[in-house]
């Protein structure tokens, strides 16, 4: 099985334009879950130092899967997971955070 760690990102609203989607950015695919998370912490750390921007945030899922296995939002400083008894948003309690 592969994990793939995807970044989103809601562009910019243009007053009087269409809303456009969101973007939906493989970064890279690994061989293990624990590799593509530790990836995504550094992805996620950089944008939270590097100061506000667009909204964007970051998953871990196997590829073409719906449900995200992590995720952190540039605006949080949680890690969250997805508990796939209930679908709902668990903190990440030991993770790190800064």
């Amino acid at each position: 099985m592969s994990f793939e760690l995807v970044e989103l990102r809601e562009p910019p609203v243009v007053p009087g334009e269409p809303i456009q989607q969101t973007l939906v950015t493989v970064i890279a695919t690994y061989d293990t879950e624990p590799a593509a998370i530790e990836h995504g912490r550094l992805a996620w750390r950089e944008a939270r130092r590097s100061g506000p921007n667009d909204p964007r945030w970051w998953i871990v899922r196997t590829p073409g899967e719906n449900l995200a296995r992590w995720i952190a939002d540039a605006s949080s400083s949680q890690e969250q997971v997805l508990d796939l008894r209930t679908n709902r948003l668990v903190r990440v309690v030991d993770g790190p955070v800064e």
